[in-house]
């Protein structure tokens, strides 16, 4: 019988060898999956998604990367809305420094020129505009003999509302911000806008201005009506579509209150 043969040391150790090395990366490999998610997890924000959303994001024009005739104005909007909502509750800006009303709402401006219900975000339209139809402006300001002092109609800007960022207030589906004698406050539904606007004791009145012919696109036709019996305000206004160009469309409104209305008008360019 054959007497058996010996393995080569040199087999034996390359074998110890191949061992020891898929030993150690083993070892790598086990080593990276306790290390790797303990640095991620060190990244991780503690935001919510709702907290992290920022509803300022594109309103402020930029221009100073200007090179291709883009002034970098995003035109978006921080008001009040839902995914796939057909109301967009918004403030719409003005800036009385340069008299620009932009697109909609930019955030340099200084004055608000209205609350809309509808807006086209993110259109980079800026001297021509974004949408926005059926302004309402709160006045605090007296009445004479039970009229607006001024028609709007020709002095509109008399009552656009100076503000500050930093009584601003702007979250997914809500917007608020603080003016003189108002606190003005946003929110929308999939089809409805709900607007509440908190005067102080101290002002002089607690008046609603709704400009139906106040879209920022050029208006072809307009009207409003109030029923006193029912307490509903209806309108409509007929105005070319987003930035102002192309065909024109027709958008309808009716509000109610949960206040009484105590007396009302309404104003044309011939008179209050």
């Amino acid at each position: 019988m054959p007497p058996m043969r010996s393995a080569s040391p040199g087999r034996h150790m390359r074998r110890r060898r191949a061992a020891l090395a898929a030993g150690i990366i083993t070892a790598l490999t086990a080593s990276s999956v306790l290390v790797t998610p303990a640095a991620y997890a060190e990244e991780v924000s503690t935001l919510t998604p709702f907290e992290a959303v920022d509803p300022f994001i594109g309103t402020q024009m930029n221009d100073a990367n200007n090179t291709r005739g883009n002034d970098h104005y995003g035109n978006t909007f921080p008001g009040a809305t839902v995914p796939f909502g057909m109301v967009q509750s918004s403030p719409t800006t003005f800036e009385t420094g340069n008299g620009q009303q932009f697109g909609g709402y930019e955030y340099d401006a200084d004055q608000i020129r209205g609350f809309g219900m509808t807006r086209l975000s993110g259109t980079g339209c800026r001297s021509n505009f974004g949408g926005f139809d059926f302004p309402v402006i709160p006045f605090t300001g007296a009445l004479t003999d039970g009229a607006l002092p001024t028609n709007p109609a020709s002095a509109i800007g008399e009552y656009f509302l100076d503000f500050s960022h930093d009584d601003e207030t702007a979250e997914p589906g809500y917007y608020s911000v603080g003016l003189e004698n108002v606190q003005a406050e946003l929110t929308s539904t999939t089809r409805t806008a709900v607007s509440r606007y908190s005067f102080d004791e101290t002002a002089a009145t607690s008046t609603l201005l709704f400009e139906a012919g106040g879209s920022n696109n050029q208006v072809h036709a307009s009207d409003i009506a109030f029923d006193p019996a029912t307490g509903e305000l209806t309108g409509s206004v007929k105005a070319n579509i987003v930035c102002n160009g192309g065909s024109q469309y027709t958008a309808y409104f009716s509000a109610t209150f949960d206040q009484p209305v105590e007396s009302f008008g309404t104003w044309t360019p011939a008179g209050v």
